[in-house]
């Protein structure tokens, strides 16, 4: 189940990651860091990842499991999370695919976006016929998918981000919540989406 939350993170937590809003050295290629289907098989363009360090990283898991207001408050499953920082340049999209994990977080980083930018969060509600989301990436809000203890590890919903249209980078922290188990199980699957 994906959920919509703006205000996700406390105000000086999110203005920790402000610095990450703009492609630098130390960003990886998505060609060597994320699964082939999304880069190198097709002509995708290329987006960056960049790892927090592991200072932001605590402070980022006390907020979200410490917050009231935050939807993860007092969840154990924090302690289980995986961060980067996407950044999606000009051309870049994310394919339409499915991930297999306890949860994820996509907390968006840009402050000023809007539709004529592109690089539009989209899921398709695969339980529900027809049935499809379409979200501004806003800056500190987040899209949440907690698929619940019935579903968890189970292969999540579809969804994928549009063509960026800017030429400032389209930027993200995202975080996969994880199990027991492999950390690295996500799985990408192509879809007629």
């Amino acid at each position: 189940m994906f959920e919509y939350k703006e205000n996700f993170l406390s105000p000086h937590i999110i203005a920790e990651f402000d610095k990450y809003c703009a492609l630098n050295e130390a960003d990886i290629s998505s060609d060597e860091a994320w699964n082939s289907a999304f880069t190198r098989d097709n002509d995708n363009v290329e987006c960056f990842t960049q790892k927090p360090t592991d200072a932001e990283i605590r402070l980022l898991k006390d907020d979200i499991f410490n917050n009231e207001s935050n939807p993860f408050y007092k969840n154990m499953f924090v302690r289980n999370l995986c961060v980067s920082v996407q950044k999606y340049p000009q051309g870049a999209v994310l394919n339409a695919h499915k991930d297999r994990c306890v949860g994820s977080i996509t907390v968006f980083l840009n402050k000023e976006w809007d539709r004529d930018d592109g690089g539009m969060f989209h899921w398709a509600d695969d339980d529900a016929e027809g049935n499809g989301y379409c979200v501004l990436p806003k800056y500190n809000s987040a899209v949440i998918v907690l698929p619940g203890q019935e579903n968890i590890n189970k292969i999540g919903q579809t969804h994928w981000v549009t063509e960026v249209l800017r030429a400032d980078p389209r930027c993200c922290i995202q975080m996969f919540i994880w199990g027991e188990g492999d950390p690295n199980n996500t799985l990408y699957e192509e879809t007629n989406t």
